[in-house]
């Protein structure tokens, strides 16, 4: 019996003692789950566990003797509180292994509750059982009587306390590393820095196959693995080719300019700080792309300039498997309590378009072109000053809902990956427009995935008119078969639909979009057609194309994303979110033949025919194949081949002979896009028609009205404007299109308190419209007052601190207000951004060397369709 006892007593004291251990690193856990996982929090994680198993066995081991000593004096009260407290243990207990090796996620979130309500339970209810083991008089005498002191807890409690603080002052040490200093001067023209200004190392940036190849995110890490994220650096060649033309020209500082989002585990790491000279493009961290990290590292909202111009963070280096402790180790401690995990990994700023702004708003700084800032590809702005954000109130027209970059880029996607949302997770693939790099890599899914958004109706095609021999023929009537002589013109409408920036976007010097438009007979020859394809796969450089035209000092075109030599946009001819574009055609039937289909289709190819031979084809003059970049030698094509990258059909439509001619688009928005595009032709007559009809074909919305209205204010017609918008204003009085275009009119007639008016009633709704916070900021300041002003070019400038218009409002308040060095240092940041206006010159002269560029830039113009047997394509247009 006596050792029975000592056996009870001694696993009694060591349950006691550790239990105390595990409310302890209880409290740890509950204060670290505020932070990001450490080497200290699995540590006591790991304890945690530890103890609860070994408090498990123990248990089991004392109620043995518990049981064989005390079932005859049990009490009712005491028994009943024994059992409960063995069922909350028992509990606790499991609930604890339950949150350390199986997966709840989702499914079974009331255990994480369940678990600290059961151990909290536990310790009362034992309290109370062993309350019940005397009565109140000699627990009384007992609490009197001198209870020996616990040393063995205490001491092993000041231990514990003890060890956990020397093992966080080690963690957080500053110790001695090997790095390199990373300022901002070293860093230049790269805007990207490590927060402490010190070089990264890999490691804490890289891994990203352990966040999918131990069963946590194995549907995220497949898709990312797939993405453009993963192939924006060296292991991409079409980004590799840019980087040897920069080094051509003697621009390896530059590259780091590129490096803030193309490769920020070289930049970073300090891999590039001496501008490539020994840098090995083929090396794991050139090939390792945008890793998991490299954004969700990022705990700062980057800033709005985007360029790259973020602060990584170091917080995250504990979250990626097998370093330091093995892999399954590791991803059971972060399982059992994965809030810190998410908590340090998905920030708010992840979950904001202004996280893509970082990477998707660009300009070049004069450090790169050696010229004057000047602004890139720019999807954010286009974004937020259109319907698709909710931010623009004059937009044609809005979706049901603002939209922002991840509900279209990221969309939901079945996935039981950990941490899915009901079955879903976002889509890592980042699907855009690029189908050349997945295809060139055999990845099916990410092609399919692109070709899937280019055809999701992101753009629609509408043959809205048709003229034969000067006979006009209306959207939706049919046309008679065309005959030999006949004289044909029609006018084809471009809408982007879906697409919530320009269309196309990103690096419209080398994308390559275009018309194809096709005159066909009864057995589907095409007789006549322009943008088709020769047997080199050049497109006819005489079709319409949907791109930029950018040039250098000297009127040579940019056409191997030599963005250190950019001088000027010679034109911009991509389409605005809820916009169109009329593109026009004319030809004369040939005799003998008959025309009886017209058929237009947008086509894509990821890159042009130059590009696409530059990247794989090449050299440099007096070179071959894979020899070492060069400066100053001039590059050439080796064996010019047809392109192999897929060609895709992004939207397509025919109008037939004797058919009425129908689209998916009902008639009044057919009529009103046509309107849209006379519109920015600067045909307010034809235009203000268009709109006619659709006040007609739908009176009971305010968009013909509308439309008309912003026609008459555009010409100058004032008073007819008002009178459209008054008449609307007492059908719709809330209408905040109605009360925009109010505000337009009366600012026309100088009237500002009263434009001020109704825009303050739009302002209510549209707090983020940046030009209409201009335009308010604009009357106030011609009404002298310069203090309010001064808020809305404010707040405007919050939204974009590179708008030159911008910068000028507020230059003209403070020299309004008498500030003068306000007024001087906003005079340097106008002068910074503006254009400079000898760049017209440049442009003038580069379009008369380039006619057919010409005929382009302006907004009228038509196209020939020529004799597809006699059609002589002239050499690429950008070579």
């Amino acid at each position: 019996m006596g050792n029975a006892k000592s056996k009870h007593k001694k696993s009694f004291n060591l349950i006691a003692s550790l239990t105390i251990l595990l409310v302890l690193s209880s409290i740890l856990l509950i204060y670290f789950d505020n932070f990001t996982p450490t080497t200290l929090y699995l540590g006591v994680t790991a304890l945690h566990i530890v103890i609860g198993v070994m408090v498990l066995f123990l248990l089991l081991f004392f109620l043995v003797f518990h049981l064989k000593l005390k079932r005859d004096i049990f009490s009712k009260k005491q028994s009943l509180t024994g059992l409960f407290t063995l069922l909350v243990a028992l509990i606790c207990i499991l609930s604890g292994l339950i949150l350390t090796f199986f997966d709840i996620s989702n499914n079974l979130n009331w255990i994480k509750i369940l678990h600290p309500i059961s151990a909290v339970l536990t310790l009362f209810t034992f309290f109370l059982h062993d309350s019940f083991k005397t009565s109140l008089s000699k627990l009384n005498n007992r609490l009197k009587e001198k209870q020996p002191f616990p040393k063995k807890q205490t001491i092993l409690s000041l231990g514990f306390v003890l060890t956990i603080y020397l093992f966080y002052t080690y963690a957080t040490k500053e110790k001695p590393a090997q790095y390199v200093a990373l300022t901002p001067e070293i860093m230049s023209p790269g805007e990207a820095l490590p927060k402490d200004h010190k070089s990264i190392d890999h490691s804490m940036l890289d891994g990203s196959g352990s966040c999918g190849t131990t069963n946590c995110h194995p549907d995220i890490y497949a898709q990312w693995n797939e993405s453009m994220h993963h192939f924006s650096s060296f292991n991409n060649p079409y980004y590799r080719k840019s980087i040897d033309v920069l080094k051509s020209s003697g621009e390896g500082a530059s590259t780091r300019w590129c490096a803030s989002c193309h490769d920020p585990l070289p930049l970073l790491t300090g891999s590039m700080k001496d501008n490539l000279e020994h840098f090995d493009p083929d090396s794991h961290i050139a090939q390792a792309g945008i890793t998991c990290l490299s954004c969700h590292a990022i705990q700062e909202e980057p800033h709005v300039k985007g360029n790259g111009k973020y602060l990584m963070d170091q917080v995250a280096a504990f979250n990626k498997l097998g370093d330091p402790m093995p892999s399954e180790i590791h991803k059971t401690l972060l399982s059992s309590n994965p809030e810190p995990h998410a908590k340090s990994l998905m920030n708010a700023n992840l979950q904001s378009e202004k996280f893509c702004l970082s990477c998707h708003k660009v300009s070049i700084p004069p450090a790169v072109n050696n010229y004057r800032w000047k602004r890139g590809q720019n999807q954010y702005d286009s974004w937020q000053r259109s319907g698709v954000s909710g931010n623009n109130v004059r937009s044609f027209y809005f979706p049901d809902q603002p939209k922002n970059c991840i509900g279209c880029h990221m969309p939901n996607v079945p996935s039981n990956d950990k941490g899915n949302d009901n079955g879903y997770v976002k889509s890592h693939r980042f699907a855009a427009a690029n189908t050349a790099v997945p295809f060139k890599n055999g990845h099916h899914g990410q092609l399919k995935a692109v070709k899937d958004n280019l055809t999701n109706g992101i753009a629609e095609l509408d043959i809205i008119k048709v003229k034969i021999n000067g006979k006009e023929y209306n959207p939706t009537e049919p046309i008679p078969t065309m005959n030999g002589g006949d004289e044909v013109a029609i006018a084809l409408l471009v809408n982007n639909r879906k697409v919530g920036h320009r269309l196309p976007a990103g690096t419209n010097d080398t994308n390559e979009w275009w018309l194809e438009v096709q005159a066909k007979d009864k057995k589907g020859n095409t007789i006549l057609a322009s943008g088709t394809m020769d047997a080199m796969g050049q497109i006819d450089s005489t079709a319409h194309y949907l791109r930029a035209i950018l040039i250098d000092k000297k009127g040579n075109i940019i056409n191997k994303r030599n963005v250190n030599h950019m001088y000027a946009a010679a034109y911009n001819n991509t389409i605005n979110p809820g916009s169109a574009h009329l593109v026009r055609y004319k030809f004369k039937v040939p005799e003998g033949t008959t025309v009886s289909d017209i058929k237009a289709s947008l086509k894509q190819r990821k890159f042009n025919w130059y590009y696409e031979n530059l990247t794989f084809g090449g050299i440099q003059e007096g070179q071959n194949l894979g020899d070492p970049v060069k400066v100053g030698k001039k590059w050439l094509l080796s064996n010019p081949k047809k392109p192999d990258i897929p060609i895709t059909t992004v939207a397509t439509t025919t109008r037939s002979a004797d058919k009425e001619y129908t689209t998916a688009v009902p008639l009044w928005k057919r009529w009103n896009d046509y309107g849209i595009g006379l519109f920015f032709e600067g045909d307010d007559k034809t235009a203000f028609m268009a709109f006619s009809k659709v006040d007609k074909l739908r009176p009971n919305t305010e968009d013909g009205a509308v439309n008309m209205a912003r026609v008459l204010v555009n010409e100058g017609s004032i008073n007819e404007a008002l009178d459209v918008l008054n008449k609307s204003l007492v059908k719709y009085p809330n209408n905040k299109r109605i009360h925009y275009f109010l505000g337009k009119a009366y600012q026309s007639l100088g009237n500002y308190e009263k434009a001020i008016e109704h825009w303050m009633l739009v302002y209510a709704k549209f707090k983020t419209d940046f030009k209409l916070l201009l335009e308010i900021s604009n009357a106030y300041y011609l009404l002298g007052e310069y203090e309010i002003a001064d808020t809305f070019s404010s707040q405007a400038l919050d939204i974009d601190p590179e708008d030159f218009g911008a910068i000028y409002q507020q230059l003209l308040i403070y020299q309004a207000q008498g500030k003068t060095e306000l007024a001087e240092t906003w005079k340097k940041k106008y002068q910074y951004y503006k254009r400079n206006e000898k760049e017209e010159f440049v442009i003038a002269d580069f379009l008369e060397a380039n006619p057919q560029i010409k005929i382009e830039n302006n907004h009228t113009h038509y196209h020939d369709l020529h004799n597809q047997l006699k059609t002589n394509f002239n050499e690429p247009l950008i070579q």
